[in-house]
């Protein structure tokens, strides 16, 4: 089984996914560190140089290759934008159990800045409050694609971890 977890930046795919990965016994991926290692750029170069259509299509090859390559037993992490492109959600619904990590925004927030935010270029040069509202913005934009997909929907508001 595929287990795909689906969410906002800061909401805790990975440490989760990382967590989840190893109490199944599971092959655990981050698309965005994935796509990463192989195309030797950060995914916010790739926005940066090719734009978010190319980048977009190119996450769905991905998608793609990492169900044929690895086939089942994978909790993967998905990009925080992964669901709104319409060819990926298709390919998550017919091939995954979708996970949604739903929190609030507050939360979201509190992660972004205690475990760190530098690599994100969507925040860069913003403060609490800014991170606040683009994160407020981003959720209302995004939230019926992560629902639309999404086979459970976990709360996540009062989870805790600790980043690696």
């Amino acid at each position: 089984m595929i287990i795909a977890l689906s969410g906002l930046m800061g909401v805790g795919k990975s440490s989760i996914g990382i967590e989840l990965s190893e109490y199944l016994g599971y092959e655990f991926i981050d698309l965005d560190m994935y796509i990463t290692a192989n195309e030797g750029k950060t995914v916010s170069g790739i926005f940066a140089e090719s734009g978010e259509t190319v980048f977009r299509e190119m996450e769905y090859l991905y998608l793609l290759r990492i169900m044929e390559k690895h086939g089942k037993d994978i909790v993967l992490s998905l990009g925080g934008g992964t669901p709104t492109y319409e060819k990926s959600a298709k390919l998550l619904r017919k091939n995954c159990l979708n996970v949604y990590l739903d929190a609030s925004v507050e939360k979201i927030t509190e992660n972004l800045i205690e475990y760190g935010y530098g690599d994100r270029p969507l925040l860069k040069g913003l403060d609490g409050d800014g991170i606040f509202r683009y994160m407020s913005e981003l959720k209302k934009k995004r939230d019926s694609a992560y629902r639309r997909i999404a086979d459970i929907i976990i709360d996540v508001t009062d989870y805790s971890y600790i980043a690696g």
